[in-house]
């Protein structure tokens, strides 16, 4: 029985989709920069129309494909928004100065144990766009969301998502101790090497007003830091490089009860939460709660402005 309902739902989520308004948008300085595989194409449809709706506006699409889009994948997507999609060859050849200029984070997209998510990080520094959102997959909009609405209007400082803080009691399986360790390191770093750095910095949701924020020296420093102390190859070392080198800019962390973060399959109530970032294990609860949004929001539609 669990297996038939698992499949209706994983049957209704992929062919939702075919009846949403397309989310095409005009040119403007404000665009969406995200990291896309293929396994999440379908997530990202329902987080891109998601953003639009708490935003009542859409925004063009800046992609990196990681390697796995398919030339089916690219079509859906250009079916539905105003998207650039991007390979990482065309990527890697767009910041060749920077590659040349910077050792450190020429050796860290070099390096074949460096996580994926390094495409994200040199994403970062070569979006077109003049000020823009770094967006995740794995990520719903349940309400609007005024923050992100004055931030399109006045973009004068970084929005982000902030993780909450490690409790300090004993724990007892292996993620939780993955985390506490996480956690830690980031605490570290940023006594020793990132003062005024946020180690509750997360990367899947920052809007960043001016691409010319990020200090390519600092970020190069940093990188060289954590080679030496084998972070470089671990998830969540972008995050750490991000949330240190916007440390002097003026920032501004996303409520965290309303801008939720989760790691667990725990089903909580949504009335009070604007936007939920599905981390790790979370993910699970991903499709059946982007169904009920959508149907919820008929389609994710709303008033233009």
């Amino acid at each position: 029985m669990y297996q038939l309902k698992n499949s209706i739902k994983q049957g209704i989520f992929s062919t939702l989709p075919r009846i949403f308004l397309d989310a095409k948008a005009p040119s403007r300085k404000t665009g969406v920069a995200s990291l896309l595989c293929h396994r999440d194409v379908t997530m990202y449809i329902y987080a891109v129309y998601s953003l639009f709706f708490a935003i009542n506006q859409n925004l063009p699409l800046y992609v990196v494909d990681d390697g796995t889009l398919t030339a089916e994948d690219k079509q859906r997507l250009a079916g539905h928004f105003t998207i650039t999609i991007i390979t990482r060859g065309q990527l890697l050849r767009r910041a060749k100065t920077i590659l040349q200029t910077y050792p450190n984070i020429k050796k860290f997209m070099d390096s074949p144990e460096a996580p994926v998510i390094k495409w994200k990080l040199l994403l970062k520094l070569v979006c077109p766009f003049k000020r823009f959102i770094i967006y995740d997959a794995d990520i719903l909009f349940f309400q609007k969301s005024p923050e992100i609405a004055q931030w399109l209007s006045n973009p004068n400082k970084v929005l982000h998502l902030e993780y909450e803080p490690r409790e300090r009691t004993r724990k007892h399986t292996d993620d939780e101790c993955y985390l506490d360790l996480y956690h830690s390191y980031r605490q570290l770093l940023v006594h020793s090497s990132a003062p005024g750095a946020n180690p509750l910095f997360n990367t899947g949701l920052v809007c960043i007003p001016d691409k010319s924020l990020f200090e390519l020296s600092t970020m190069n420093r940093l990188l060289g830091i954590l080679k030496t102390t084998y972070f470089d190859n671990q998830f969540g070392s972008d995050e750490v490089i991000v949330g240190s080198v916007i440390a002097k800019r003026e920032r501004t962390p996303l409520p965290k009860k309303r801008y939720v973060i989760q790691f667990d399959t725990i089903r909580r109530a949504r009335q009070n939460i604007i936007c939920l970032h599905y981390c790790w294990r979370a993910k699970a609860l991903f499709q059946l709660d982007a169904i009920r949004l959508a149907v919820h929001t008929r389609g994710f539609r709303f008033n233009h402005t």
